[in-house]
């Protein structure tokens, strides 16, 4: 399902790499830690860029640093895939005001308590 993506060398240079697949969204990083080094993965639904998707929209899983670890990194997303395709179809299909209007329901305007 998920093809294309970059070796482990590519992380372990510092770089991050965000793609998409049918409605799910995703970015791969390296994150340093007292403890070491990790993958983390962060995967979210169309049609926003991570910035703007609601944190409620996000989730976030850390795996090994190492190409096992990214291993694992890409069968959780290819599962997650598998396990909500309607959920990503739906966002893929979604109109953009609508979805504006979702990302923004739960957001007060600037100033607003």
């Amino acid at each position: 399902m998920l093809t294309g993506l970059p070796l482990f060398h590519f992380f372990d240079c510092g770089n991050s790499y965000c793609g998409e697949h049918k409605g799910m969204r995703y970015r791969i990083e390296p994150v340093k830690k007292e403890e070491g080094k990790e993958l983390r993965v962060i995967l979210w639904p169309e049609p926003w860029c991570l910035e703007k998707t609601p944190e409620a929209q996000r989730r976030v899983k850390s795996f090994g640093y190492d190409q096992a670890g990214l291993d694992e990194a890409i069968a959780w997303l290819s599962q997650a895939y598998q396990a909500e395709k309607e959920t990503w179809k739906a966002a893929l299909e979604l109109p953009w005001s609508e979805a504006a209007a979702k990302a923004t329901e739960n957001t007060a305007p600037a100033g607003e308590n």
